[in-house]
């Protein structure tokens, strides 16, 4: 194998970008590299991530790039690397599209030593990581990539373009939290095998999730979810894995504002009086739990246990204590916590031997 080749870098040109939803405004696409022959891809472009707008560009070796969101708006928010070389090859993407070759074709380098790349200065909250580590050049290199603080540990990115967007093959995901505006940083660097090995950084997607938002989807098209329904009981859109009187499963919703402490979670799509735990975490999870999947973890606290009544529910009920007094946090903290309802769905003969299943989540931002 050859040694990479270098070449310089220049600025691109800034696009115009039609303004996406304020409330992605702390979210952020980066591409990484020499934006010579592949500049960034267009605004247009989801990238695994799911997630169009504007890509900001930072070059391959040391240095700090300002960021903007999305719609293309400055953040107070900074990325700054510890170091690279550019390299740029389409060797390894062949039949990829533009936009595709445009974000992997052109990388930094990291070289024998580790690399960090340090988001600085984002909002709290709980963030998606997604970053691109393929190879451009050779489908047999291999990247690792951590993020310091997630619970998702190294991941080994490398292979060859499929014609798709592929976790572990094109890219790493990383869920982490930002809290006291602590720093998103990536590491990364060659793995140890092959023998004869380089390492990419490609580029980045960053995903924040809402103050108030769903997540944990049993749909099968969550991104943030890696762990299948247990025996392909696929929920609908946005709910629980599917149980066995309601095949889009149940689905937790909620209503009011928790900055005025007047949050309540419901519940629908259960059995018709179906017993539920209205569980609260602090970190996330991403674990089989009965016929569903949950992604709350950390430690948990159990607000309430509650029976259903035509399949439907609720916590608070008029009269009980508010989600905050019962799960010890404070309105207007910023503390971030998630929720999840799991229930009684008692059918030994649905995706047996569990009898219990779970709603989707609600993350909060307190």
């Amino acid at each position: 194998m050859k040694p990479r080749a270098c070449a310089s870098a220049l600025p691109r040109l800034a696009l115009v970008l039609a303004s996406p939803a304020a409330s992605l405004a702390q979210s952020v696409n980066v591409d990484v590299g020499l934006n010579l022959t592949y500049p960034a891809p267009s605004d247009l472009h989801p990238g695994a991530a799911g997630q169009p707008g504007r890509w900001n560009e930072a070059l391959p070796s040391a240095g700090t790039t300002a960021l903007v969101a999305l719609d293309d708006t400055p953040l107070a928010a900074t990325l700054t690397a510890t170091g690279g070389t550019a390299l740029q090859s389409v060797a390894n993407l062949v039949g990829a599209p533009l936009d595709v070759r445009e974000l992997l074709a052109d990388v930094s380098d990291p070289g024998a030593s580790p690399a960090l790349w340090s988001f600085d200065g984002l909002a709290d909250g709980d963030y998606l990581v997604f970053t691109y580590a393929m190879a451009p050049d050779n489908l047999a290199f291999r990247t690792d990539v951590q993020v310091f603080g997630s619970p998702d540990g190294v991941a080994t990115v490398g292979g060859a373009w499929s014609g798709a967007y592929v976790e572990g093959v094109t890219h790493a995901r990383h869920r982490v939290r930002v809290q006291n505006a602590s720093p998103i940083v990536v590491g990364v660097e060659r793995a140890a095998l092959p023998v004869v090995n380089y390492a990419s950084v490609n580029g980045f997607q960053l995903v924040r999730l809402e103050r108030v938002g769903a997540f944990c989807a049993g749909d099968g098209l969550d991104p943030a979810v890696t762990t299948p329904c247990p025996c392909g009981n696929v929920g609908g859109p946005g709910r629980g894995c599917a149980n066995s009187v309601e095949p889009a499963g149940a689905r937790l919703d909620w209503t009011g504002m928790p900055e005025l402490d007047t949050l309540v979670l419901s519940i629908a799509g259960t059995p018709a009086a179906a017993s539920c735990v209205w569980l609260q975490g602090d970190g996330p999870a991403d674990v089989l739990f009965g016929d569903g999947v949950r992604c709350v973890g950390g430690a948990l606290v159990r607000l309430a246990s509650t029976s259903n009544v035509n399949g439907t529910g609720q916590f608070p009920e008029p009269g009980d204590p508010s989600i905050s007094s019962r799960g010890a946090v404070v309105p207007g903290s910023g503390a971030a916590r998630e929720y999840q309802t799991y229930y009684r769905n008692a059918a030994a003969a649905f995706c047996p031997p569990a009898l219990v299943n779970v709603s989707n989540g609600v993350r909060v931002v307190w």
